[in-house]
């Protein structure tokens, strides 16, 4: 099909464009385009009861007024069109995955025989999961009850209310959608990433649903590279107390610098001063802390199942994240300084951005590092 050069159009099915299809922009698209259709082709008909065949050759406006028809029933029949492609995307777009799994996780193993790998839009945030939904609710809503008071502070200190409130909104993670089959044994389920070729002999944790397995996550135990779903790479007692006691207590430490510059304290202030720092260091690091691990309950808890059933050690305290990074820097050590020959394009890639999307998981000895 040529190049589409009807504005509405092209906004309406920007969606077929995307490298990551989202089912909720396919649905808006479609629902865009039968509008489009419907008010094009109202006015195709009218034209249809009304022209005079007469005035139709001897009128200037009127000839205007046909070709005008005439174009708009070449971008019915292309809008008829694209609402067809974009109905098949609807009706081939994946089921989302059950999370948490409703049955045990198990491991399949061998070699990946066929292979299948769909960019998809998907929604991986811990109130997904369907025992933290009630709980996320009550989250958004303790979040509004403090930006509206927030909102009264800034209204009676004069300032401008810039309060953010939480509209619920779901965020989106680009994910891959891998259907295929391992010895026989189909499977399909969400990753976030995933570097498997067919050849490959992997490892699979899946849930067993009629004649096919759910995946949540596909270790590869010759390269120790290992893909997860979504949200999905530490414990629930991994702690990061440690870098963010750092990092508030230099936060706070370089703000008390600031306004030591404005006024020298003297060494009771000094004191005093010192005792707010560890104070504020403290309480905002816990109070952090304890977010996180809130929210990181039921994907961690689901990352535990699946270190489980891999047989991967300690994974209530392990972070593949932070594995992984742990992992290149004894490559680069104990190589040259192109140590990146020895890394997979996928870790590099993701790495020169400061995140994974495919992680190295340790051998049973190293799960602590």
């Amino acid at each position: 099909m040529e190049k589409e050069t009807d504005e509405q159009l092209v906004n309406y099915t920007s969606c077929l464009r995307s490298e990551y299809r989202d089912l909720e922009r396919l649905e808006v698209s479609l629902d865009c385009l039968d509008i489009y259709i419907e008010h094009r082709s109202e006015k195709i008909n009218e034209y249809d009861e009304m022209k005079n065949p007469i005035q139709e050759e001897e009128s200037s406006p009127e000839a205007y007024k046909r070709m005008f028809i005439d174009e708009t029933r070449l971008s019915v029949i292309r809008a008829e069109e694209y609402l067809k492609q974009v109905q098949a995307e609807i009706n081939s777009f994946p089921t989302p995955p059950e999370l948490p799994p409703t049955k045990q996780l198990i491991k399949i193993s061998g070699i990946v025989e066929e292979l299948s790998i769909k960019k998809v839009i998907g929604y991986f945030d811990f109130s997904e999961y369907s025992t933290e939904k009630a709980r996320a609710e009550e989250k958004i809503k303790r979040d509004n009850e403090g930006a509206s008071l927030l909102l009264l502070l800034q209204f009676f200190a004069g300032d401008a209310p810039h309060a953010r409130f939480n509209d619920g909104r779901r965020k989106e993670s680009q994910c891959n959608y891998v259907t295929g089959r391992v010895d026989g044994k189909a499977f399909s389920g969400w990753l976030r990433h995933t570097n498997m070729q067919v050849g490959d002999y992997v490892e699979i944790a899946a849930m067993p649903e009629n004649n096919e397995y759910r995946i949540y996550a596909v270790a590869n135990p010759k390269t120790r590279i290992i893909s997860t779903t979504q949200n999905c790479h530490f414990g629930r007692k991994y702690s990061n107390v440690k870098e963010f006691t750092v990092l508030t207590g230099i936060f706070y430490t370089s703000i008390f610098i600031f306004l030591c510059l404005l006024e020298f304290p003297t060494l009771e202030k000094f004191f005093y001063a010192l005792l707010t720092i560890f104070f504020l260091t403290f309480t905002t690091t816990f109070f952090i802390t304890r977010g996180i691990k809130n929210e990181n309950r039921a994907p961690g808890e689901l990352f535990e199942k699946i270190c489980n059933v891999l047989e991967i050690s300690n994974g209530e305290t392990l972070n593949l994240a932070k594995y992984s990074r742990h992992k290149i820097k004894k490559i680069k050590k104990t190589n040259n300084q192109s140590g990146y020959e020895k890394v997979p394009s996928a870790i590099i890639q993701t790495l020169d951005k400061g995140s994974f999307d495919v992680f190295y998981y340790p051998e049973k000895d190293n799960a602590n590092q």
